[in-house]
């Protein structure tokens, strides 16, 4: 297989293209490491960006037809039992919305392929679901809701604020770019990192007491330190790619001036930070380090050469070590974007 992104995403996208066309919707995966009971609304909607980008460049009508039953497929209203946010999972114990991020990676395909396909009502259905999630100014963060429609607390994961933002600011409504804005707005204070520029996975404002040592009040287990360290390791690249988005589209904001973002992305070259994802379950194994760092590194350091083809054959190994091969497979999606 030649590791460029365009024959890889191919690769993937033929090799589930008879199973979207068989059934119109992609198998559900376990949401990696999580091991959580997901439904089929995930992998169907990272499949329905692919197939969408499979399209575009070819002009293959079978990618136009995967596109079409996947996007129809996310319009069912089974998929929303109560009409509110999607059913993303049916985990005990946990939120059957999977937070923002489950709406995130629903919204940004839906408005993807509203373009794509000129379905407006792809669109509108993003922005109600947008809409469904109130926002806290105070905090310049959203609320998780569940599929019933009841209000959840803010969603306490920084990626999953971020996401949430970045997929909304594709839609390119004004009153969304407002509210995307306010978020933008307070993220300087949301938006902490440890003295190398590891971001923190958790929105310390939110965590008390706060676990990385700062302003405790209670001991904190070395367990639970280790925990959030391993998470903050594995989704640093997926919180940068989200920010990309948003930096193309709110170029001018001045959180791209932020202190703490750029020593985030600093580290983010550093052999530091590849040595510390080396057999991190939430790493290549899982989000696809590989794809997001050349597209975090296109819009944030223009101009700079970097070897693609190292990265790509770093993520293209780690599949070998996935717990989840559906959801692995299907996050070739954001390769889409390189």
């Amino acid at each position: 297989m030649a590791n460029t992104p365009f024959s890889l995403i191919s690769f993937y996208a033929l090799k589930y293209l008879p199973e979207i066309l068989r059934q119109g919707f992609a198998s559900p995966g376990r949401n990696g490491p999580y091991n959580d009971e997901d439904t089929a609304v995930r992998n169907s909607a990272h499949w329905l960006m692919t197939y969408g980008y499979m399209y575009e460049i070819t002009k293959q009508r079978r990618y136009l037809q995967a596109a079409k039953l996947l996007a129809n497929f996310l319009q069912k209203s089974a998929l929303r039992p109560f009409g509110y946010t999607f059913e993303c999972r049916r985990t005990a114990a946990k939120d059957r919305c999977n937070g923002l991020i489950g709406q995130a990676w629903v919204i940004e395909s839906l408005v993807n392929a509203g373009k794509l396909l000129h379905d407006i009502s792809l669109i509108r259905l993003a922005i109600k679901i947008f809409w469904i999630h109130p926002f806290n100014t105070r905090h310049g963060l959203w609320h998780r809701v569940e599929i019933t429609g009841k209000k959840l607390s803010l969603d306490p994961t920084l990626n999953h604020q971020i996401w949430f933002a970045a997929a909304a600011s594709q839609i390119g409504d004004q009153n969304i770019n407002t509210r995307v804005n306010q978020f933008l707005n307070k993220l300087v204070s949301n938006f902490e990192i440890d003295n190398q520029g590891l971001i923190y996975h958790p929105i310390l404002n939110l965590i008390k007491p706060k676990i990385f040592g700062m302003d405790i009040n209670i001991p904190v287990s070395g367990y639970e330190h280790q925990k959030y360290l391993t998470k903050s390791i594995g989704y640093h690249a997926f919180n940068l790619y989200a920010l990309a988005l948003l930096k193309q589209n709110y170029s001018s904001h001045n959180f791209w001036e932020h202190e703490n973002l750029k020593t985030a992305l600093e580290y983010s070259l550093s052999p530091a930070y590849q040595q510390a994802l080396i057999n991190n379950i939430y790493g290549y194994p899982y989000n696809p380090v590989g794809y997001e760092l050349p597209f975090i590194f296109r819009v944030f350091f223009p101009g700079k050469n970097f070897t693609l083809k190292e990265w790509l054959t770093k993520q293209t190994a780690a599949g070998n070590n996935t717990v989840d091969l559906q959801t692995y497979d299907a996050r070739i999606y954001e390769l889409t974007r390189v």
